[in-house]
C-alpha cells in the first residue's frame, strides 16, 4: 500500500484532530441533560477523527498510480505533438497513443493466433473485420485505397 503525506494529508489529519476536538467539547456535559461520560466524549471524538482521515486516504488510494518515464524521441517526432496536444499536454496525446498501440498489438496478436489456427485470412474474412470494427464507411475506403 502507497500512501504518500503531502500537504493535503497533514491539513486533512490536522483538521480532523480540530473537528475531533469540537466534537469533544460539544459533547460536554450540560445542566439539564443526562450526558455522556469522558469515555464515550472521547470515543465520539475519535470516531470523528478516524472517519475524515480514512475519507482522505481512500480517495487517495482511488487515484490511478502515475509513473515518471523519461522517454527519448528524434525532434521532428517531438513537436507535432506539442503543437496538437494543446491544453491536455504532451504527457495525455503520449498516453493516448500508448494506449492505442497496444490496442493495435492486441489486434495483431488476435490475428495471429487465429491465423496460426485457421490459416491466412482471406480477403472477405478480412473485408468482415473492417466493417465490424470500423463500419460500412470506412471498409469502402479502404477498398478505394487499395486500387
Amino acid at each position: 500500500m502507497y500512501v504518500t503525506f503531502d500537504l493535503i494529508t497533514v491539513l486533512v489529519v490536522a483538521g480532523s484532530l480540530a473537528i475531533g476536538g469540537l466534537v469533544y467539547r460539544w459533547t460536554a456535559p450540560s445542566p439539564t441533560a443526562t450526558a455522556p461520560s469522558k469515555g464515550e466524549r472521547l470515543l465520539f471524538a475519535l470516531t470523528a477523527v478516524v472517519a475524515a482521515i480514512a475519507q482522505r486516504f481512500r480517495r487517495q488510494m482511488r487515484k490511478p498510480a502515475t509513473g515518471h518515464p523519461s522517454v527519448s524521441m528524434p525532434a521532428d517526432l517531438i513537436t507535432e505533438p506539442r503543437s496538437r496536444a494543446g491544453r491536455r499536454g504532451v504527457s495525455s496525446y503520449t498516453t493516448e497513443a500508448v494506449r492505442h498501440q497496444l490496442a493495435m498489438d492486441g489486434l495483431a496478436e488476435i490475428v495471429a493466433s487465429h491465423e496460426a489456427d485457421h490459416g491466412a485470412l482471406t480477403e472477405q474474412e478480412a473485408e468482415e473485420a473492417r466493417r465490424e470494427l470500423f463500419g460500412e464507411d470506412h471498409s469502402q475506403d479502404a477498398g478505394r485505397n487499395a486500387a
